[in-house]
């Protein structure tokens, strides 16, 4: 049985979105069964990728540990450090770096599995602790990438906590092919371990 917490489903655009709550713990093992109920944080259309990942949508989900992250495109492509996941984890553009020159400050930057911090002035401002995301899968070319990031990471930049306002808060987050034309960014609020029991249980 697993609780997860449905606050908002919206129509998204590719540039921006409503943001959601979902509570969950996920596997980040390649099997998406474990997101079944999750709306699509955000959506995108085919043909705009470039020579990288074809975007075709973004899940988001959260525990009281770690952000997971599902990457969905209409390519099979492997994941690397050249696919980029700015978190602006206070929610502000006076804080963290315009990633991809869009209207973001991104706070933490996932390249890859590797996680840096970031300010205004800096693409890259030092290594995050910890240095890499918590775990990420799978390891082949695929349509489907999860990655869970921990809610505990520090940064060296602008703002020294990656979430500094925690569970509840609004993030912006964004997605980016370094070595394609996708960029697709939105808002997502984590959710709070207390609200579950108000939501609904899926079997």
């Amino acid at each position: 049985m697993k609780k997860i917490l449905l606050a908002a489903i919206a129509t998204l655009l590719p540039l921006s979105a409503a943001h959601a709550q979902n509570w969950a713990t996920i596997t980040t093992d390649g099997d998406v069964n474990d997101w079944t109920g999750i709306t699509a944080l955000l959506t995108d259309v085919s043909g705009d990728g470039g020579a990288g990942r074809d975007i075709e949508a973004i899940y988001v989900a959260n525990d009281a540990s770690n952000l997971y992250v599902r990457i969905q495109s209409y390519n099979s492509i492997g994941f690397d450090g050249n696919e980029f996941i700015g978190i602006d984890g206070d929610n502000s553009t006076s804080t963290g770096f315009s990633l991809f020159g869009q209207a973001i400050g991104s706070d933490t930057l996932l390249a890859g599995a590797a996680v840096f911090g970031e300010t205004t002035a800096s693409f890259n401002s030092g290594a995050a602790t910890p240095a890499n995301v918590v775990n990420w899968g799978p390891f082949v070319a695929t349509t489907d990438v999860e990655l869970a990031f921990s809610l505990a990471t520090t940064i060296p930049g602008d703002i020294s906590s990656s979430i500094p306002g925690g569970l509840g808060s609004t993030i912006g987050i964004l997605y980016g092919d370094g070595d394609g034309s996708d960029v697709i960014l939105g808002t997502y609020t984590l959710a709070s371990s207390s609200s579950v029991s108000d939501w609904m249980t899926l079997e």
